[in-house]
């Protein structure tokens, strides 16, 4: 049911803001493991990416929803701390109201438009009184692409409970996370690189089969586990290509399938 509600609200807001929001209630875990696939589906955003994770992480602002126009598709958030550093209210769209309303508390992410003007992006309920806020530098214009408006947003997460496979983040993000007696001489995991195999087994009952693949077959000595999860339609017998993870034992797990 939680899932659900939260489903919708996803929905009325950008998908910038939907996917942030997603991440940031899930583990530390399961946010690596989606920027590690990320970074395998799109390997020129790993290095835009570190530049973000070695500078200073930007902040939240507490506010309260001063108006909203529904016909006009945007209102404004009053904020004490940014109307004295900027001078204006917070823009608020309709694609970042979500179900908050007037009069709402909320807590938001700035970002500047090309005029200077901050506009609020990943709403949320506001933090708890006395909660110490956090340092960051003095904000700056950063282009942002805009979302289609009355575009469908799909939540960024699976229902809570959802089976979970096992997962070590590469060392292009943590690299003390895997232990170096678990590496093989060749690993790439988190670097993008794709493999080529055939689903070589699949057993429905047991949520689980295996992918052959020459090349990872000599690193590690084994099959690629695949799980229901991953396998995304294919059938035994497929050919697939497909990026990895490694569990804790340090074996090879398939990740991404693709034609």
């Amino acid at each position: 049911h939680n899932y659900v509600c939260y489903s919708r609200h996803l929905m009325a807001v950008s998908i910038e803001s939907s996917i942030a929001l997603s991440l940031a209630r899930e583990d530390e875990t399961t946010v690596l493991q989606a920027v590690t696939l990320l970074v395998s589906l799109r390997p020129e955003l790993q290095n835009p990416l570190l530049d973000i994770i070695q500078g200073t992480p930007g902040r939240r602002y507490p506010g309260r929803i001063k108006s909203f126009w529904p016909d006009k598709h945007f209102g404004f958030i009053e904020c004490s701390e940014l109307l004295e550093e900027l001078g204006h209210d917070v823009f608020l769209s309709d694609l970042e109201i979500g179900h908050f309303s007037v009069g709402s508390s909320v807590s938001f992410s700035v970002i500047l438009n090309k005029e200077n003007k901050p506009q609020a992006r990943a709403l949320d309920a506001d933090v708890p009184v006395g909660a110490p806020p956090s340092k960051a530098p003095r904000l700056s214009y950063q282009p942002v692409p805009a979302a289609p408006r009355g575009a469908m947003r799909q939540p960024a997460v699976a229902p809570r409970g959802a089976m979970r496979s096992p997962y070590v983040a590469p060392a292009a993000f943590q690299q003390a996370r895997v232990s170096p007696a678990k590496r093989h001489p060749g690993d790439s995991a988190g670097s993008g690189q794709r493999y080529e195999g055939t689903i070589k087994s699949f057993f429905p009952e047991k949520h689980f089969g295996f992918i052959t693949c020459e090349e990872l077959s000599g690193i590690h000595g084994s099959d690629v586990f695949l799980s229901d999860m991953e396998i995304n339609g294919f059938g035994v017998g497929d050919f697939v290509t497909f990026s990895i993870g490694y569990n804790k034992d340090g074996k090879p797990q398939a990740r991404q399938l693709r034609a």
